[in-house]
């Protein structure tokens, strides 16, 4: 899942990378429980700050959807 976000995201493709993301946790496969579970804060950090421009968290993600949005920026909030 990891690779994939990565991925998608340096393709320019953001939201499949925060659909890919979103799947993961409907599906049981939280990467954000893993990453909460290994002590995994700052790979969680890398991969979500992939989702901003030049990786820089004070701007805003470049997701389309505001619900994905929201997300995206409360989980950098909790790490």
């Amino acid at each position: 899942m990891i690779e994939a976000i990565h991925h998608l995201c340096q393709a320019g493709d953001f939201d499949e990378a925060s659909r890919v993301r979103l799947d993961s946790t409907s599906k049981g496969l939280s990467l954000i429980k893993e990453f909460r579970r290994l002590g995994a804060y700052e790979t969680e950090l890398i991969l979500l700050q992939e989702f901003f421009p030049n990786n820089n968290i004070s701007l805003e993600p470049q997701v389309s959807a505001s619900t994905n949005e929201l997300s995206i920026l409360f989980e950098v909030g909790e790490v």
